[in-house]
Protein backbone atom coordinates (compact mmCIF):
# COMPACT_ATOMS: atom_id res chain seq x y z
CA UNK A 1 0.00 0.00 0.00
CA UNK A 2 1.10 3.17 -1.02
CA UNK A 3 2.28 5.00 2.58
CA UNK A 4 1.20 8.65 0.63
CA UNK A 5 -2.32 7.89 -0.35
CA UNK A 6 -2.89 6.04 3.28
CA UNK A 7 -5.18 8.73 5.36
CA UNK A 8 -4.22 8.97 9.10
CA UNK A 9 -7.43 8.84 11.39
CA UNK A 10 -7.13 13.24 11.07
CA UNK A 11 -5.34 13.51 7.76
CA UNK A 12 -6.32 16.77 5.98
CA UNK A 13 -8.63 16.73 3.24
CA UNK A 14 -6.46 17.16 0.12
CA UNK A 15 -8.05 16.59 -2.58
CA UNK A 16 -12.25 16.44 -2.74
CA UNK A 17 -14.22 17.69 -5.99
CA UNK A 18 -16.60 16.59 -7.84
CA UNK A 19 -17.97 13.49 -5.56
CA UNK A 20 -21.87 14.03 -6.40
CA UNK A 21 -24.71 12.10 -6.10
CA UNK A 22 -24.56 10.56 -2.62
CA UNK A 23 -28.12 8.72 -1.76
CA UNK A 24 -29.26 6.18 0.51
CA UNK A 25 -31.57 3.41 -0.29
CA UNK A 26 -32.33 0.24 1.58
CA UNK A 27 -29.93 -2.00 1.71
CA UNK A 28 -30.53 -4.86 -0.89
CA UNK A 29 -30.41 -8.70 -0.01
CA UNK A 30 -28.23 -10.88 -2.43
CA UNK A 31 -26.04 -7.64 -3.63
CA UNK A 32 -22.99 -8.54 -5.52
CA UNK A 33 -20.22 -9.04 -2.94
CA UNK A 34 -17.03 -7.87 -3.16
CA UNK A 35 -14.51 -9.17 -6.09
CA UNK A 36 -10.99 -8.10 -6.70
CA UNK A 37 -9.30 -8.44 -10.21
CA UNK A 38 -7.56 -11.20 -10.91
CA UNK A 39 -3.89 -10.63 -10.31
CA UNK A 40 -3.48 -7.62 -8.66
CA UNK A 41 -3.18 -7.11 -4.94
CA UNK A 42 -6.02 -7.61 -2.38
CA UNK A 43 -7.20 -5.64 0.91
CA UNK A 44 -5.33 -6.54 4.15
CA UNK A 45 -7.20 -9.13 6.22
CA UNK A 46 -9.93 -7.24 7.99
CA UNK A 47 -9.20 -7.66 11.83
CA UNK A 48 -12.74 -9.17 13.20
CA UNK A 49 -14.74 -7.32 15.74
CA UNK A 50 -14.85 -9.45 19.11
CA UNK A 51 -17.49 -9.45 21.73
CA UNK A 52 -20.37 -9.17 19.24
CA UNK A 53 -23.92 -7.84 20.02
CA UNK A 54 -25.80 -10.68 19.89
CA UNK A 55 -28.92 -12.45 21.23
CA UNK A 56 -28.98 -16.09 22.22
CA UNK A 57 -31.84 -18.38 23.16
CA UNK A 58 -31.38 -22.21 24.59
CA UNK A 59 -33.19 -24.74 24.28
CA UNK A 60 -33.21 -28.04 26.11
CA UNK A 61 -32.38 -31.26 24.28
CA UNK A 62 -31.43 -34.72 24.49
CA UNK A 63 -27.53 -35.52 25.14
CA UNK A 64 -25.90 -36.13 22.15
CA UNK A 65 -28.53 -33.59 20.39
CA UNK A 66 -26.77 -30.29 21.17
CA UNK A 67 -25.28 -27.65 18.71
CA UNK A 68 -25.36 -24.24 17.31
CA UNK A 69 -28.21 -22.34 15.24
CA UNK A 70 -27.03 -19.11 13.76
CA UNK A 71 -28.57 -15.99 11.89
CA UNK A 72 -27.44 -12.23 11.48
CA UNK A 73 -29.66 -9.20 11.08
CA UNK A 74 -27.97 -5.66 10.39
CA UNK A 75 -29.04 -3.45 13.33
CA UNK A 76 -30.58 -4.58 16.86
CA UNK A 77 -33.87 -3.34 15.10
CA UNK A 78 -33.91 -5.23 12.66
CA UNK A 79 -35.89 -8.57 12.36
CA UNK A 80 -34.78 -9.76 8.63
CA UNK A 81 -31.86 -12.46 8.04
CA UNK A 82 -29.19 -11.64 6.73
CA UNK A 83 -27.96 -13.36 3.23
CA UNK A 84 -24.05 -14.10 2.22
CA UNK A 85 -22.82 -14.46 5.54
CA UNK A 86 -19.59 -16.69 5.53
CA UNK A 87 -19.63 -18.75 9.10
CA UNK A 88 -16.85 -20.58 10.50
CA UNK A 89 -16.57 -22.41 13.68
CA UNK A 90 -13.14 -23.36 15.31
CA UNK A 91 -13.24 -25.83 18.68
CA UNK A 92 -11.08 -24.66 22.11
CA UNK A 93 -7.82 -25.97 20.10
CA UNK A 94 -8.61 -23.78 16.87
CA UNK A 95 -9.84 -26.45 14.57
CA UNK A 96 -12.19 -25.71 12.26
CA UNK A 97 -15.42 -27.78 12.73
CA UNK A 98 -17.74 -26.33 10.50
CA UNK A 99 -17.58 -23.85 7.31
CA UNK A 100 -21.04 -22.56 5.42
CA UNK A 101 -22.04 -19.39 3.28
CA UNK A 102 -25.69 -19.43 4.58
CA UNK A 103 -28.64 -17.05 5.77
CA UNK A 104 -29.05 -19.63 8.93
CA UNK A 105 -26.74 -22.58 9.75
CA UNK A 106 -27.98 -25.43 12.12
CA UNK A 107 -25.21 -27.71 13.20
CA UNK A 108 -24.97 -30.60 15.73
CA UNK A 109 -21.84 -29.73 17.53
CA UNK A 110 -20.93 -31.57 20.88
CA UNK A 111 -20.68 -29.50 24.65
CA UNK A 112 -17.78 -27.74 24.75
CA UNK A 113 -15.58 -23.86 24.04
CA UNK A 114 -16.09 -22.74 20.70
CA UNK A 115 -15.29 -19.24 18.77
CA UNK A 116 -18.13 -18.86 15.86
CA UNK A 117 -16.84 -16.22 12.66
CA UNK A 118 -19.53 -14.37 10.95
CA UNK A 119 -18.06 -13.02 7.77
CA UNK A 120 -20.21 -10.19 5.51
CA UNK A 121 -17.71 -8.84 3.22
CA UNK A 122 -15.66 -6.98 4.91
CA UNK A 123 -17.47 -6.92 8.26
CA UNK A 124 -16.32 -9.83 10.18
CA UNK A 125 -17.31 -10.36 13.83
CA UNK A 126 -16.13 -13.41 15.55
CA UNK A 127 -17.62 -14.80 19.34
CA UNK A 128 -16.83 -16.72 21.85
CA UNK A 129 -19.77 -19.63 22.92
CA UNK A 130 -19.80 -22.39 25.11
CA UNK A 131 -22.26 -25.61 24.51
CA UNK A 132 -23.67 -27.19 27.88
CA UNK A 133 -24.51 -30.91 27.69
CA UNK A 134 -28.13 -31.34 26.84
CA UNK A 135 -28.39 -27.92 25.06
CA UNK A 136 -28.87 -26.14 22.02
CA UNK A 137 -27.99 -22.61 21.48
CA UNK A 138 -29.61 -20.15 18.28
CA UNK A 139 -27.57 -17.52 18.16
CA UNK A 140 -28.87 -14.30 16.69
CA UNK A 141 -25.41 -11.46 15.76
CA UNK A 142 -26.08 -8.19 14.70
CA UNK A 143 -23.51 -6.96 12.09
CA UNK A 144 -24.35 -3.51 12.58
CA UNK A 145 -22.30 -3.22 8.61
CA UNK A 146 -24.12 -1.73 5.68
CA UNK A 147 -23.00 -1.45 1.89
CA UNK A 148 -20.96 1.12 -0.12
CA UNK A 149 -21.66 1.76 -3.99
CA UNK A 150 -18.48 3.33 -5.91
CA UNK A 151 -19.70 4.62 -9.26
CA UNK A 152 -16.79 6.25 -10.96
CA UNK A 153 -17.26 8.22 -14.38
CA UNK A 154 -15.81 11.29 -16.15
CA UNK A 155 -17.24 14.62 -16.02
CA UNK A 156 -19.80 14.85 -19.19
CA UNK A 157 -18.61 12.02 -20.81
CA UNK A 158 -19.57 8.86 -18.51
CA UNK A 159 -17.59 5.67 -18.07
CA UNK A 160 -14.54 5.66 -20.45
CA UNK A 161 -12.94 2.26 -21.25
CA UNK A 162 -10.08 3.10 -19.23
CA UNK A 163 -10.41 0.85 -16.20
CA UNK A 164 -10.76 2.37 -12.74
CA UNK A 165 -10.28 1.22 -9.37
CA UNK A 166 -11.61 2.30 -5.67
CA UNK A 167 -9.80 2.50 -2.83
CA UNK A 168 -11.41 2.42 0.73
CA UNK A 169 -9.86 3.50 4.01
CA UNK A 170 -11.57 3.42 7.10
CA UNK A 171 -11.84 6.48 9.50
CA UNK A 172 -13.33 5.48 12.42
CA UNK A 173 -12.98 2.10 14.68
CA UNK A 174 -10.78 0.03 15.77
CA UNK A 175 -9.64 -0.27 11.46
CA UNK A 176 -9.41 3.87 11.46
CA UNK A 177 -6.48 4.35 8.48
CA UNK A 178 -6.66 1.25 6.78
CA UNK A 179 -7.27 -0.20 3.40
CA UNK A 180 -10.97 -2.24 4.22
CA UNK A 181 -12.02 -3.09 0.29
CA UNK A 182 -10.73 -2.10 -2.87
CA UNK A 183 -13.18 -1.85 -5.77
CA UNK A 184 -12.28 -2.95 -9.30
CA UNK A 185 -15.83 -3.01 -10.74
CA UNK A 186 -17.71 0.42 -11.05
CA UNK A 187 -21.29 0.20 -9.40
CA UNK A 188 -20.56 -2.84 -7.58
CA UNK A 189 -21.71 -2.57 -4.24
CA UNK A 190 -18.70 -3.29 -0.89
CA UNK A 191 -20.11 -5.00 2.31
CA UNK A 192 -18.17 -3.05 5.37
CA UNK A 193 -19.44 -2.56 9.11
CA UNK A 194 -21.27 0.99 9.53
CA UNK A 195 -18.57 3.88 10.34
CA UNK A 196 -16.85 6.51 8.14
CA UNK A 197 -14.88 5.91 4.99
CA UNK A 198 -12.71 7.71 2.74
CA UNK A 199 -12.57 7.17 -0.96
CA UNK A 200 -10.05 7.19 -3.53
CA UNK A 201 -11.16 6.85 -6.95
CA UNK A 202 -8.64 6.14 -9.74
CA UNK A 203 -8.12 5.13 -13.52
CA UNK A 204 -5.15 2.36 -14.37
CA UNK A 205 -3.97 4.86 -16.88
CA UNK A 206 -3.68 8.22 -16.20
CA UNK A 207 -3.24 10.63 -13.53
CA UNK A 208 -7.68 11.47 -12.48
CA UNK A 209 -8.20 11.35 -8.98
CA UNK A 210 -10.95 11.97 -6.45
CA UNK A 211 -10.77 11.70 -2.79
CA UNK A 212 -13.77 11.50 -0.78
CA UNK A 213 -15.34 10.95 2.60
CA UNK A 214 -18.86 9.19 3.28
CA UNK A 215 -20.51 7.52 6.05
CA UNK A 216 -21.92 3.92 5.72
CA UNK A 217 -24.74 3.70 8.23
CA UNK A 218 -25.98 0.05 9.10
CA UNK A 219 -28.75 -1.61 7.22
CA UNK A 220 -28.30 1.24 4.34
CA UNK A 221 -26.69 1.12 0.81
CA UNK A 222 -24.66 4.56 0.62
CA UNK A 223 -24.20 5.02 -3.31
CA UNK A 224 -21.78 7.84 -4.37
CA UNK A 225 -20.89 8.59 -7.86
CA UNK A 226 -17.98 10.22 -8.27
CA UNK A 227 -17.37 12.20 -11.23
CA UNK A 228 -13.75 13.16 -12.40
CA UNK A 229 -12.63 16.08 -14.01
CA UNK A 230 -10.70 15.45 -16.62
CA UNK A 231 -10.31 13.90 -20.25
CA UNK A 232 -9.99 10.85 -22.13
CA UNK A 233 -6.68 10.40 -24.16
CA UNK A 234 -6.54 7.87 -27.39
CA UNK A 235 -2.23 7.29 -28.27
CA UNK A 236 -1.55 5.31 -31.63
CA UNK A 237 1.74 5.39 -33.22
CA UNK A 238 0.55 4.56 -36.90
CA UNK A 239 2.26 1.39 -37.31
CA UNK A 240 -0.23 -1.93 -36.44
CA UNK A 241 1.36 -4.66 -34.31
CA UNK A 242 4.26 -2.38 -33.28
CA UNK A 243 5.26 -2.56 -28.99
CA UNK A 244 6.28 0.72 -27.81
CA UNK A 245 6.90 2.27 -24.69
CA UNK A 246 4.48 5.31 -23.97
CA UNK A 247 5.80 8.17 -21.73
CA UNK A 248 4.25 11.08 -21.21
CA UNK A 249 4.94 14.19 -19.25
CA UNK A 250 2.45 16.73 -17.74
CA UNK A 251 3.58 20.52 -17.25
CA UNK A 252 5.66 19.98 -14.26
CA UNK A 253 7.49 17.55 -15.73
CA UNK A 254 6.05 14.45 -14.08
CA UNK A 255 6.06 11.33 -16.87
CA UNK A 256 3.71 8.82 -16.55
CA UNK A 257 5.32 5.75 -18.16
CA UNK A 258 3.26 2.83 -19.98
CA UNK A 259 4.79 0.00 -21.93
CA UNK A 260 2.28 -1.28 -23.99
CA UNK A 261 1.27 -2.15 -27.73
CA UNK A 262 0.48 0.02 -30.80
CA UNK A 263 -2.33 2.41 -28.55
CA UNK A 264 -3.08 3.17 -25.58
CA UNK A 265 -6.14 4.88 -23.67
CA UNK A 266 -6.16 7.30 -20.37
CA UNK A 267 -7.69 9.26 -18.16
CA UNK A 268 -5.80 12.71 -17.66
CA UNK A 269 -6.68 15.67 -15.53
CA UNK A 270 -7.23 19.27 -17.88
CA UNK A 271 -3.65 20.52 -18.58
CA UNK A 272 -0.67 20.07 -21.42
CA UNK A 273 1.08 17.42 -21.91
CA UNK A 274 4.26 15.73 -24.16
CA UNK A 275 4.28 12.13 -25.53
CA UNK A 276 7.37 10.58 -26.58
CA UNK A 277 7.70 6.95 -27.96
CA UNK A 278 10.84 5.60 -25.42
CA UNK A 279 13.64 4.84 -27.69
CA UNK A 280 12.90 6.02 -31.09
CA UNK A 281 12.91 10.09 -31.05
CA UNK A 282 9.02 10.60 -32.06
CA UNK A 283 7.19 13.18 -29.33
CA UNK A 284 4.29 15.76 -29.43
CA UNK A 285 2.55 18.07 -27.87
CA UNK A 286 -0.96 18.24 -26.84
CA UNK A 287 -3.63 19.65 -23.99
CA UNK A 288 -6.17 18.02 -22.42
CA UNK A 289 -9.22 19.94 -21.46
CA UNK A 290 -12.44 18.94 -19.12
CA UNK A 291 -15.05 16.65 -20.58
CA UNK A 292 -12.63 16.01 -23.87
CA UNK A 293 -12.01 13.04 -26.01
CA UNK A 294 -8.80 13.58 -28.00
CA UNK A 295 -7.13 11.10 -30.16
CA UNK A 296 -3.20 11.72 -30.79
CA UNK A 297 -1.02 10.08 -32.99
CA UNK A 298 2.71 9.79 -33.69
CA UNK A 299 4.09 8.35 -37.18
CA UNK A 300 7.35 6.96 -36.96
Amino acid sequence: MDASTRPPPKRHRAIRHFALGLVAVLMLQGTTAFASKPGLPLPPETAPTTSAAHDISITTVKPGHEGLALSARFTEDSTEVVNEVEWMVADSTGVEVFNATTPMPNTSLPPGEYQVSARYGAAHIIQGLTIHEGTKLAVRFVLNAGGLRVLPRIKELGQPSVPSFSKIYALSGTLSGQLVATSYTPGEVLKVSAGEYRVESRFQQGNALVITDIKVRPGIMSSLNIDHVAGVVHLTTGTAGSSVDWIITDAAGIALSFTTGPSLDLVLQPGSYKVEIAGVGLAKSFRVNEGQAIDVNLNR
